[in-house]
């Protein structure tokens, strides 16, 4: 690793792969829970010669099948050609990608002309050029291009020399090109990203693997029972609730184990998201049902799986009435 100039982003992590070739360790995938059935890809490398292997792709399939949400921070442009590769994410242009798996960036990295601390963004774009994500602060208001991207990663750097690209271009001019085609096709670049996303692996806990049938409770609320993590009243509760949200459109098979996740622990979770305030808002679009901020581009709200489209999603000033 350190011959390729890779750093480790975290020293400590909850879920680690090896990753594995022909029965020899080629890489590691380093995942960090981030809320409720959610996973950040904290760090990963894979040698250079089983680059092209894909050998992240069993890690992703097998937390998606369990039904988590997956991030990655700060990725490195290896990984979203790896996305690319295996559809989670598509060109846009020559040079910028979305992705239906988000990207996080920290907020001491982060490089703009906008002057805000402790500011974390997530964001579903990258830019190959820059070897960094980018995040559309503000493109829409006239004579306004704000952008936000990273500090390049060394390993980036050796293998694409995306700082010796940084340092040739003019910024200023390189950004509005980028504003100019999101405006001009913004419709089209937001119906690919809802495709992507509409297209990821499905969790494998269905529908009957979680609710069951009749009166009886599933072998997961069971499991769950059995397990400790909370008691028969709460999960039959719980049931009561997802059936008559999912008989009436409100939750899919796609979010219920997340949505599951976030009412075990309802009131705590609302609480972390009524701690976020505005300066760290990325929309001004939010989740009908905990208020956490979400993408209009989005199915369910990434927080608590509940299902969202344009009829039920609601704007800051709805949320503060």
């Amino acid at each position: 690793m350190k011959a390729n100039n890779y750093d480790i982003h975290f020293d400590v992590c909850n879920l680690f792969f090896e990753l594995v070739h022909d029965k020899k360790v080629v890489g590691f995938a380093a995942f960090i829970v981030t809320q409720p059935s959610a996973m950040t890809l904290s760090d990963t490398f894979v040698l250079p010669e089983f680059e092209s292997q894909s050998l992240l792709l069993e890690s992703f399939l097998m937390l998606m099948g369990s039904g988590a949400n997956i991030s990655i921070l700060k990725p490195a442009r290896n990984v979203v050609e790896f996305l690319i590769k295996n559809n989670f994410a598509a060109k846009l242009t020559d040079s910028i990608v979305t992705s239906a798996i988000s990207f996080d960036m920290l907020g001491e990295d982060i490089i703009s002309n906008f002057n805000l601390k402790e500011f974390t963004p997530s964001t579903n774009l990258y830019d190959l050029n820059l070897c960094s994500p980018i995040f559309l602060y503000d493109i829409s208001t006239p004579g306004v291009c704000e952008i936000f991207y990273q500090d390049a990663l060394d390993f980036d750097d050796k293998k694409y020399n995306c700082r010796e690209f940084r340092d040739s271009v003019n910024m200023d001019e390189y950004f509005n090109e980028i504003k100019e085609s999101f405006l001009k096709n913004s419709d089209e670049f937001n119906q690919k990203l809802f495709d992507l996303k509409s297209s990821l692996p499905k969790s494998l806990l269905d529908y009957d693997e979680i609710i069951g049938e009749g009166d009886e409770l599933s072998d997961y609320f069971e499991q769950m029972v059995e397990d400790g993590i909370t008691d028969r009243k709460t999960v039959v509760r719980i049931r009561n609730q997802l059936k008559n949200e999912y008989e009436n459109g409100y939750v899919t098979d796609r979010a219920l184990a997340l949505r599951v996740s976030f009412l075990l622990n309802e009131d705590e979770n609302i609480a972390e998201i009524n701690k976020i305030d505005d300066i760290n808002m990325q929309f001004d679009t939010f989740c009908p049902y905990c208020h956490s901020q979400v993408s209009p581009s989005n199915p369910h709200c990434m927080t608590c799986g509940y299902s969202i489209d344009e009829t039920n999603i609601l704007s800051l000033r709805d949320i503060k009435k």
